[in-house]
């Protein structure tokens, strides 16, 4: 995005900054796909751990995880 996006961790939780001046469409979208990929991680890595195997896709607006 032109103004910037930043993603941190502030007390356990993820936090996402940004100037969203003029881009509140792209910017609450980005919002959504960042957090549904911490989320994914977050399961894939579950799924590492128990030697199963893993793929992220991107679709649009979805995060899609298969996992097996």
């Amino acid at each position: 995005m032109p103004s910037g996006i930043s993603v941190r961790v502030k007390d356990g939780k993820l936090v996402i900054c940004g100037d969203n001046y003029g881009q509140e469409t792209g910017y609450a979208k980005m919002q959504k796909l960042i957090t549904g990929y911490a989320t994914v991680h977050k399961v894939k890595m579950n799924a590492k751990n128990l030697k199963m195997n893993t793929t992220i896709k991107i679709r649009e607006h979805e995060l899609i995880l298969e996992v097996g």
